[in-house]
């Protein structure tokens, strides 16, 4: 997964003219700062975490993508449910659940699918 990753990082790098920015040109230097920038401040204002930390705020967003790829949860979650799906989602990935994962989904798992099919068809 890693060379999967690094792979995907130096192409979109290498496509976006950042590697150039590596080179001994001085004049690359000032075009991809200006790309950093632009990125940094881009959709409304600048990013929630300094350039050390994003890395780790773009997995978040990578994994919530991939969570609500074809389903807007958003639309099918009140605030407050969505909150509690947050909640397990961060106890589970951290370790500190209360319960196991396998006794919650079993025995909570078939009211879940009832409550999103039947909100599903409403929307």
């Amino acid at each position: 997964m890693r060379v999967a990753m690094a792979s995907i990082a130096a192409f979109a790098a290498s496509s976006m003219g950042a590697v150039s920015a590596f080179t001994a040109s001085r004049s690359a230097i000032p075009r991809f700062a200006a790309r950093v920038m632009t990125a940094r401040h881009m959709a409304g204002g600048p990013m929630p975490y300094d350039d050390e930390k994003m890395p780790f705020y773009a997995l978040g967003v990578n994994l919530a993508k991939q969570m609500g790829g074809q389903t807007n949860f958003k639309t099918l979650l009140e605030e407050d449910e969505l909150d509690i799906v947050l909640e397990a989602f961060g106890e589970t990935l951290k370790g500190t659940s209360t319960q196991e994962a396998q006794v919650v989904l079993s025995t909570y798992g078939p009211a879940l699918n009832k409550i999103l099919q039947n909100r599903s068809e409403k929307i």
